[in-house]
């Protein structure tokens, strides 16, 4: 039921059949019509008083029910709101009356100019406006040129009175109108700004709710932010605190509301984007506005409400005049490298009057004054680009950057779809977004790829037939089938892909028609006049009659598309792009990719999402957590595709001070990161597709594996630092499907796209916004009472189990660890196999599962992911990404059981260990590997037996293998034993003695039988050498003894050439020849020498006992003697034994302190001189910017006062801090906001309950 006044029921009736006739038309400012909402219900019980007043108000007015009141003025130009696109390196203000640029809008949005590089301060446009004339016919049949622009130069195009101008104005509903409590008019939540609203019609809306914003910040914890709209903007798509709670009625494809009827609706907490419920590219805006306020001539294009008759009221008396249009814009930046220079807006222009318009004419007004400068341009226009642009004649370097080149592109021009004419050349003719046909027929129905008729989620393909939302099955953030039947329903719908105004092709485009070149002067003195505009700058010409002259200084362009007709609740689209470039090739580059992304109806590649960053500031060091919210995200062409995170650092809120790495042309390209973490999936190196046509290709790591936390330690205390973590995806290339890097096929091959990083300034460097993946930190020295978190006594202490893994516990953001001293403590599960496969000797099993609490409160923090398992176990979000109590923690555990570490342990009978080299391992024997730990003690024969069926086969041996995993309870294990044949050393006669070549498996799985128990498994094999040098030269001597053997039996000594120790001195016999010759050798050695040749045949050998004592010393050293230990043992998993706990203390200021800790206060620059290396930039100030001081290690509490030398005092600050923030700036101004002299101050530092300290500093020029 309508209710206040009158007028307001007959206008909103009026709407209604308005927006039946308009269902069909999207962009439409359908914003939300009174009717009962739950807040007024409290109303209704006082209908019939309002009644009866309303009665009263009409007798006392002389009028009857049925007539129509005035109301005053309806103009919604409280509602005119700025922005600041800042999604990529082109910085766009922008105003929501079609200005982009708001160089005549400065109170509105700062910086008010189009800057580029972002943060240079560098302008390269001051103010861009859309208009649109039109010939149009009143009731009587007179005509009249009616413009429609919001150019306020000069104050610009207003009634005479001075009570309004004739300008666009926005309509209600499309951004939070909910400002800061503290602010004068809180946005519109005011008296005024509501009343407005009521006569009007509309209703206000506030922002998202907290759980609208909860779906908005996943992976923050708690509620990110405010739902105030603090900062003012229009609806932006990357401030949800700037979205209205739920979108006007109509504004979409598929909304299930009826006109009045007020619900949030099918879009309410997403963004209400142009293709779908999503954000199509990195950064976009979105609103709506209409011309009523032009009445600057007597044409009335709407009906008075509730009649038919028109509406002639004035604009004072609540009419709504001008042509009767209105315009939806749209903002776009993409972040990509390859677009990074590019803004683009689209504006549909919708015929909401009760007439057709036969000619129309739209048309944008141009000033850039680049770099500022007024009389140095010079500018040119590119028939073939579809651009013009603007230089300086003469080079110029601001605040360190080159001044470069600024453009236009014209990208889409009305189309006229009556002519029967291809007007675009593109085979098509009358094409037309608006016409209900799929004119190129693009569109794809879904694909039934298993022929059952219904649609199968996973099965068949969704290709276009997305359905009214433009989301899909395989889209991120797809919130299931549309309500309306639309999804997968066999035809195209409005709302889908390559259907209607979501297909750029359609469109029988008549392009650009007219461009001039004015002075200010000539222009400003023409724009108000209607008619000469109409004749002079926009009507249709030839490309060779444009106005381009041959010299210009300080110069405006307007450029023009038109005419074209424009019947009743039809729509047109004007779509420009704006570019920054450092020469005119780079702006063609862009200018390329621009095409692209039109050409593709706006379907760039998109990065992933970005990542939830957290800092925390240290002394020397920041540390910075993120989360893995990146790596779900999906693009809607490339699938999941995200490949690495980048960290970077710098001290310039746009990141231009690290933007370091050029392209081919020598033009900054990427920026330098100070560490970058990538996935490892073989992807390393240059990427194969190189960035564009720059020559270039990004680095995409060392399969380094993904990390989600980083300790920056290259900072200096005091100065400030923004950080931002950037999410990377991998691109593509032809091989990426094949070589498992993308699960899709056959793609376009793309580089890599990078997220942005996004931090608004003011003019102080005060942060305005930033992104999520940013921070901005000052490292320095905790207070002097501030406890540091730290772990208690041992650390991580393993109080129960066997298991080998570690915990490592990082305080990552130590101002979140609690300081009430906690215990933390990990358990673990496993799957016993181990003592399934032998329960006597073994235990346990593999690592399968482990609980994370926090002991002191009882609270489970963490548990396995039964989708991870084995080596995955603990490589999961929960442990990887997440952070508990300021605590990031990581768990190492070995997946199966490896040897540890192995050697021979200290006899204390004997002063050297032998040399004997053990190995241990499984052989690939299909012996088990199992977590224990091993003990070999030598002893005499018989101190155990090898294990066989066969008691045969039995070997007695010198050693004995005990199970030391529990040193508390160790136990022998039974082994069986492989001796080496031949034997290495002659000296090892003894079988069953341990030597050089024996092996032995450590045996599992008992078995019970008649015969004993038999073993049929092995674990741990071990293999017995002597080390490579010993083994070499027991082979030379083995050699040169044989070779001395055959020199004796050739010369026929002693009956040596009968060999009688065979023919070759194998195994033992080399003992056997060296032993029998010895005792005869050295007495006929003098005898032998003097035989000729035989003396010299025995030259290079040494004496057969020379041979015996170095073998018997080398066997020495290897062989084991009793008393003798080998130790081995293994990297344990956790098994269900296992118990590892910590305690942690600190986060906390000490309530008492000896005054003396108040020395380790300090000044910092002291001297300063001149300057301050750590003082911001200020680039947008005059003057030489900020200065200071900083007073570091402070108590929590203290008040600083600094005097001249003198006893003046000069600055009182009070500082309070939480421990961690232990700073206090001076800015060197006293405390009337002079600047102070240079010279020497006293500084008195006041810490209650600590005491006092006083100090000196100097201030040099």
């Amino acid at each position: 039921m309508f209710r206040t006044f009158h007028v307001i029921g007959l206008f909103s009736g009026m709407l209604m059949l308005m927006l039946s006739a308009h269902a069909y038309q999207p962009a439409a400012a359908l914003a939300q019509i009174k009717n009962d909402l739950p807040e007024e219900r409290r109303l209704n019980r006082d209908l019939d008083d309002l009644q009866r007043d309303m009665q009263r108000f009409e007798r006392r007015a002389g009028t009857s029910s049925g007539s129509v009141q005035n109301t005053g003025n309806l103009s919604f130009r409280n509602f005119l709101r700025g922005g600041l696109h800042t999604g990529n390196l082109l910085q766009v203000p922008f105003v929501t009356n079609l200005n982009v640029s708001a160089g005549y809008w400065g109170s509105f949005v700062t910086p008010n100019n189009i800057i580029w590089p972002r943060g240079s301060g560098v302008r390269y446009g001051h103010t861009m406006t859309f208009g649109i004339g039109a010939r149009v016919t009143d009731d009587n049949g007179d005509t009249f040129v009616i413009l429609s622009e919001s150019y306020n130069r000069g104050g610009g195009d207003r009634d005479p009175s001075g009570s309004h101008q004739y300008f666009f104005t926005p309509m209600p509903g499309y951004y939070n109108m909910y400002g800061s409590r503290n602010s004068a008019n809180r946005l519109n939540d005011n008296a005024d700004d509501r009343a407005r609203l009521e006569a009007a019609g509309y209703y206000f809306v506030g922002g998202l709710t907290e759980d609208a914003f909860a779906v908005q910040s996943a992976g923050a914890d708690g509620f990110t932010f405010p739902i105030e709209n603090r900062i003012e903007y229009t609806a932006m798509s990357h401030l949800p605190e700037t979205w209205p709670a739920f979108w006007p009625v109509g504004s979409y494809p598929g909304d299930d509301r009826m006109p009045g009827e007020v619900r949030p609706g099918l879009r309410a907490g997403r963004w209400n984007g142009f293709y779908g419920a999503f954000v199509r590219a990195d950064q976009e805006s979105y609103y709506v506005t209409d011309d009523r306020d032009n009445d600057n001539y007597p044409y009335y294009p709407f009906y008075l409400p509730g009649t038919t008759e028109p509406d002639t009221r004035s604009w004072a008396q609540g009419g709504r005049r001008g042509i009767g249009l209105e315009v939806s814009t749209r903002q776009y930046q993409w972040a990509s490298i390859l677009a990074e220079d590019i803004f683009i807006a689209t504006y549909d222009i919708t015929n909401i009057s009760r007439n057709d318009i036969d000619e129309l004419i739209m048309f944008q007004i141009v000033d850039y004054d680049i770099a500022g400068q007024t009389g140095n341009n010079e500018a040119f226009f590119d028939t073939n680009e579809n651009i013009t642009y603007q230089w300086l004649k003469t080079p110029l370097v601001r605040n360190g950057f080159r001044v470069g080149y600024g453009a236009v592109g014209f990208l889409l021009s009305p189309g006229n779809a009556e002519d029967g004419i291809d007007n675009d050349r593109n085979g098509l003719v009358d094409e037309s977004q608006f016409d209900g046909i799929d004119n190129d027929g693009d569109w794809r129905a879904w694909e039934d790829v298993n022929g059952n008729g219904v649609f199968d989620i996973g099965i068949d393909i969704i290709w276009d037939d997305v359905g009214s939302d433009g989301l899909g099955p395989e889209d991120e953030g797809w919130p299931g089938p549309d309500p309306d039947g639309t999804e997968a329903n066999g035809r195209p719908d409005l709302g889908e892909p390559n259907f209607e105004i979501t297909d750029n092709d359609e469109i029988d485009q008549i392009g650009l028609t007219n461009m001039v070149i004015r002075t200010p002067g000539d222009f400003t003195r023409d724009i108000q006049d209607d008619e000469v505009f109409w004749n002079d700058y926009i009507q249709p010409v030839p490309p060779s009659q444009f106005i381009i002259p041959s010299e210009t200084a300080d110069i405006i362009y307007v450029y023009s598309s038109g005419k074209i007709k424009l019947p009743r609740e039809q729509t047109e689209r004007f779509a420009i792009a704006y570019l920054a470039g450092n020469d005119f090739n780079d702006i063609l580059r862009s200018k390329n990719t621009m095409q692209n992304i039109y050409d593709a109806d706006f379907n760039f590649a998109q990065p992933p999402n970005e990542p939830f960053l957290r800092a925390s500031a240290g002394d020397g060091e920041v540390r910075l957590v993120w989360d893995d919210a990146a790596e779900r995200s999906r693009d809607p062409i490339y699938g999941f595709d995200f490949e690495m995170y980048k960290v970077y650092r710098s001290t310039d809120p746009e990141f231009n001070d690290i933007k370091t790495i050029s392209d081919a042309f020598g033009n900054p390209l990427l920026w330098e990161p100070i560490a970058q973490f990538d996935i490892e999936n073989g992807l390393t190196g240059a990427h194969p597709v190189p960035i564009g046509e720059f020559g270039v290709s990004y680095d995409m790591g060392s399969d380094s594996g993904l990390e989600y936390s980083f300790i920056d330690r290259d900072v200096q205390n005091g100065r400030t630092y923004y950080y931002a973590v950037a999410s990377v995806d991998h691109g593509y290339a032809d091989n990426f499907f094949d070589d498992g890097i993308s699960q899709l096929p056959n793609l376009t091959p793309i580089s890599p796209t990078e997220s942005g990083k996004v931090i608004e300034v003011d003019i102080f460097e005060r942060v305005i916004t930033q992104g999520k993946n940013t921070a901005v930190v000052t490292p320095q020295p905790a207070s002097v009472q501030y406890v540091e978190p730290e772990l208690d006594g041992p650390g991580v202490e393993r109080v129960d189990g066997t298991g080998t893994g570690r915990v490592d516990v990082t305080f990552v953001l130590p101002e979140f660890v609690n300081p009430d001293g906690h215990t933390y403590e990990f358990t673990f599960t496993d799957d016993n196999r181990y003592r399934n496969l032998d329960s006597l000797l073994l235990d346990h099993g593999l690592t399968n599962g482990f609980t994370f609490r926090n002991v002191t409160t009882n609270e489970v923090l963490a548990t396995h992911d039964p989708a991870h398992t084995d080596a995955d176990i603990f490589n999961i979000p929960a442990l990887n990404v997440e952070v508990y109590d300021g605590m990031k923690i990581k768990v190492t555990n070995p997946p199966r059981p490896e040897v540890a570490t192995t050697g021979w342990l200290r006899n204390v009978d004997r002063a050297r260990r032998p040399s004997m080299e053990v190995q241990v391992g499984v052989d690939g024997s299909g012996n088990t590997r199992v977590p224990r730990d091993y003990e070999l003690r030598v002893g005499e024969l018989g101190a155990d037996t090898s294990r066989s069926i066969s008691a045969a086969t039995r070997i007695p041996v010198n050693y004995e293998v005990w199970d030391v995993t529990n040193p508390n309870n160790a136990f022998k294990v039974p082994l069986t034993v492989s001796e080496s044949s031949p034997v290495l050393f002659p000296q090892d006669t003894i079988p069953g003695v341990l030597s050089p070549g024996d092996v032995f498996d450590l045996r599992i799985s008992s078995v019970n039988t008649p015969f004993g128990t038999v073993y049929t498994g092995s674990s741990w094999r071990f293999r017995f050498n002597a080390p490579e040098a010993m083994l070499s030269r027991v082979s030379d001597i083995r050699r040169e003894a044989g070779e001395l053997y055959d020199t004796l039996a050739v010369y026929q000594v002693r009956g040596l050439q009968n060999r009688p120790y065979g023919n070759n001195l194998t195994g033992r016999r080399l003992g056997d020849f060296l032993n029998g010759i010895a005792d005869w050798y050295p007495s006929v050695q003098d005898s032998l020498n003097n035989v000729p040749g035989l003396n010299i045949a025995l030259a290079g050998f040494q004496s057969p006992l020379a041979y015996r004592d170095e073998l018997n010393t080398l066997y020495e050293q290897v062989m084991p003697v009793t008393g003798d230990r080998f130790l081995m043992t293994t990297d344990k998993p956790f098994n269900s034994s296992d118990i590892i706990r910590f305690t942690v203390s600190g986060n906390r200021l000490q309530e008492s302190m000896e005054p003396g800790v108040l020395d380790e206060i300090y000044v910092a620059p002291d001297p300063y001189i001149a300057v301050n290396p750590l003082e911001s930039r200020a680039t947008a100030l005059p003057g030489r910017g900020e200065q200071r001081i900083d007073f570091r290690k402070l108590p929590s509490v203290c008040t600083i006062r600094i005097f001249t030398t003198s006893g003046r005092l000069v600055k009182t600050i009070h500082h309070s801090g939480d421990g961690v923030n232990s700073m206090a700036s001076w800015d060197l101004k006293s405390d009337d906001g002079l600047n102070v002299a240079f010279g020497v101050y006293i500084y008195h530092i006041d810490a209650p309950g600590i005491g006092e300290k006083v100090g000196r500093f100097a201030l040099i020029k």
